[in-house]
């Protein structure tokens, strides 16, 4: 906590939380508009007669939104998961299985790709899993990883 009537550093302080609100709300308008334009991808891929109908079942995920929406991270999560509880058909889980596990879907086999396609499969995992249970073989995940590589719960100890 800071005095305030220590100017300086609350001024500071207050240029700084400024500064993290505005990067939050670049960052949100950043995965909106992503989201859309991968949205718009995925209804031209879908549509009947598309010159993209026929690109697989992964079409939807081979264009640079999608991989703009991965490269973002996790801290996008809560976002997507907005619009799959809207969209719950939708390919939503093909964006929540790399930024979760931290690996392309395509790695999941077939007979586990069907897991990974329920809603409400992500909505209980999120509110009932720890972040450690993200990766699999018991790694911990980059995102809570300090610089050192360390995990982040454990620097410091031993």
């Amino acid at each position: 906590k800071i005095d305030p009537e220590d100017v300086l550093n609350s001024l500071t302080l207050n240029r700084h939380a400024n500064l993290i609100v505005e990067l939050n709300h670049e960052r949100a308008q950043r995965v909106s508009a992503h989201i859309k334009a991968w949205k718009a991808h995925c209804a031209r891929v879908k549509a009947p007669f598309s010159q993209h109908s026929n690109g697989g079942p992964d079409a939807d995920m081979a264009c640079e939104e999608y991989n703009a929406l991965v490269a973002m991270g996790p801290g996008i999560i809560g976002h997507v998961m907005l619009e799959y509880s809207n969209d719950q058909a939708g390919p939503w889980y093909k964006l929540m299985y790399p930024l979760v596990r931290e690996k392309p879907i395509t790695e999941a086999g077939e007979d586990r790709r069907k897991d990974f396609e329920s809603y409400w499969l992500w909505r209980d995992w999120l509110e009932h899993r720890e972040h450690h249970e993200a990766v699999e073989e018991g790694a911990t995940p980059s995102y809570l990883m300090n610089a050192a590589g360390i995990p982040q719960g454990l620097a410091g100890c031993g």
